[in-house]
């Protein structure tokens, strides 16, 4: 079962700014950096990445910076023009499939062209739910070559997340299959023939979201901005504190991190 509907992405990056922004935004992350370090301790220069979900590609450029690679990203968007100007490379390509519709033949074709050392999701997973799951899980799976990296990020909206998303963005919440959220679920992957470099909860609490206010209802709106101020202005103190592996958990970290080796 899909939880989205192309609807739900078509503004969801907004225009160049604000992709600039988040890709400053994304960098100070801790499970950024920690993907970055693997890496760059695993993979020689001039391999082939892959990006699953990969609209707009901030991710493909981040966190493969200290490469020379050729990326490819694979979306059901229409947003070739965009990923390949965000990654800004001549070896980028762009390729439009909707992941559930992808047939082995498709996987097979593909894999005639590139041999891919790093195949990625950020926030992709957790949009499905039963056999749609499986199969996307499947789908990473096949993407990668021996010896490769395969690195999966999701959000964790448990913990003290969720009471924010139930009482200000609980149309955020029917969009993500909140069971996945946690780390056994990467277990599955062993099974797969990966072996399992990092898996664990990253990051301070950080709160996005107000979907379920009234637009109309100026009070609401202002005491979201001076909470989120007020946690913006906090964030660098808790970055202090999240940094640290015994600080971070289900219940407090808002990111998800697994990176595993293919046997």
């Amino acid at each position: 079962m899909k939880l989205t509907q192309l609807n739900d992405w078509n503004n969801h990056w907004g225009d160049e700014k604000s992709i600039n922004n988040s890709e400053e935004t994304y960098k100070k992350f801790e499970w950024v950096k920690e993907a970055q370090n693997i890496i760059d301790l695993n993979l020689e220069d001039n391999f082939t990445s892959l990006e699953l979900g990969s609209c707009p590609g901030i991710f493909s450029k981040i966190i493969t910076k200290n490469k020379l690679n050729s990326i490819v990203g694979i979306d059901y968007l229409d947003c070739n023009e965009v990923f390949c100007r965000v990654n800004n490379s001549k070896n980028t390509n762009f390729l439009k499939y909707d992941l559930l519709t992808l047939t082995n033949n498709d996987i097979n074709e593909i894999l005639k062209n590139y041999t891919f050392n790093l195949v990625m999701s950020f926030g992709l997973i957790e949009h499905f739910k039963g056999k749609d799951l499986d199969r996307i899980i499947d789908i990473h799976t096949r993407f990668v070559n021996k010896d490769g990296l395969l690195i999966i990020e999701l959000p964790n909206l448990g913990g003290i997340k969720y009471l924010w998303h139930y009482l200000f963005d609980r149309k955020n919440l029917t969009l993500h299959n909140l069971e996945i959220m946690n780390i056994d679920l990467f277990k599955i992957f062993e099974k797969k023939g990966f072996t399992k470099i990092t898996c664990g909860y990253y990051d301070q609490p950080i709160l996005w979201g107000h979907s379920s206010l009234n637009k109309n209802n100026k009070f609401q709106f202002l005491l979201i901005r001076i909470i989120s101020k007020i946690i913006n202005y906090l964030n660098f103190y808790l970055r202090l504190i999240f940094i640290s592996k015994k600080t971070r958990s289900r219940l407090f970290s808002s990111f998800i991190l697994y990176v595993g080796k293919k046997n």
